[in-house]
């Protein structure tokens, strides 16, 4: 798959198999990166594609997960010390969410942020789209 192909089309449960982030961009966009430490690759001005472990687990500092439908997001870490892009969820709201397994990525969804209930250390999203063509929102 590829950005080439305008009739892409991303479902809810399509597996990649690609172990790192780089690979799975490399995939989706038609890209050469060797390396792509970040959760996050911006498309829009309004959204972004999160390569994220969403399991309860703490990992830097945040903790992912699903409780229903809505996905939740949780800084347990040292509030003196945010990271550089602590706020990003506030200028991008609507997040493409590969989840990331051990060997592969799985596309759970599109989900924008729920403002009114978030707080910055906790960040709620709601499902709004089981599929995608990646630039559609």
């Amino acid at each position: 798959m590829n950005n080439k192909n305008e009739k892409l089309i991303i479902s809810k449960g399509d597996r990649f198999y690609k172990r790192t982030n780089a690979e799975l961009l490399n995939c989706l966009l038609n890209k050469n990166y060797k390396a792509w430490y970040k959760s996050y690759y911006l498309l829009t001005d309004t959204s972004f594609l999160w390569m994220a472990h969403i399991d309860s687990k703490v990992r830097n500092d945040w903790k992912n997960e699903f409780v229903g439908e809505k996905l939740i997001e949780t800084y347990v870490g040292d509030e003196n010390n945010l990271p550089s892009n602590f706020n990003i969820a506030f200028e991008f709201k609507t997040r493409l969410v590969f989840e990331k397994l051990e060997g592969c990525f799985i596309f759970r969804g599109v989900y924008k942020l729920m403002v009114k209930e978030s707080k910055p250390e906790v960040r709620y999203f709601e499902k709004i789209s089981d599929t995608t063509n990646l630039f559609d929102f």
